[in-house]
């Protein structure tokens, strides 16, 4: 997650995951090419094996991977996140003035790790979540920052 653009009108935060789209197309990649393989010998107790595999990988990309672009307009007052996947695009908007700054929500595994997303904090005391996973790095705390800065929260 990144911030693409930042003038006073306008903060423009991307999220694009592609290594994670990368990685689950090589392994689609390959566990295609090992069904041809394997089919091509007759080997149909291992083709019915890794290619129960092919439509869950392909399930995990359409789930997986999207691409969100968030954007902070101070004259239009709103913020606009879009979310483009394999199979569609969405787009919510709320008015910029419900948005009183961005905290960084913190999810723990049960073997203690962390992972972290951005979170837009509302008025009212609510939070509305850049994107719907948690990731690790410092990308959510560098959103966070830039978001609270423009503000000027």
């Amino acid at each position: 997650m990144r911030v693409k653009s930042e003038t006073p009108d306008m903060l423009v935060i991307e999220d694009r995951p592609i290594l994670v789209a990368i990685l689950l197309s090589a392994f689609i990649l390959i566990d295609a090419t090992v069904v041809l393989a394997l089919a091509s010998q007759g080997n149909w107790a291992g083709v019915a094996m890794l290619g129960l595999a092919l439509p869950l990988l392909v399930g995990a990309l359409v789930l997986f991977v999207r691409r969100t672009l968030i954007f902070l307009h101070r004259p239009q007052g709103q913020v606009t996140i879009r979310v483009a996947s394999l199979i569609g695009q969405t787009e919510t908007s709320l008015p910029l003035a419900n948005v009183t700054g961005a905290e960084v929500q913190k999810s723990r595994s049960s073997k203690g790790g962390s992972t972290y997303r951005p979170a837009l904090r509302l008025a009212g005391g609510g939070a509305r979540e850049l994107v719907s996973v948690y990731s690790s790095g410092s990308g959510a705390d560098r959103v966070a920052a830039a978001i609270n800065r423009w503000l000027g929260a």
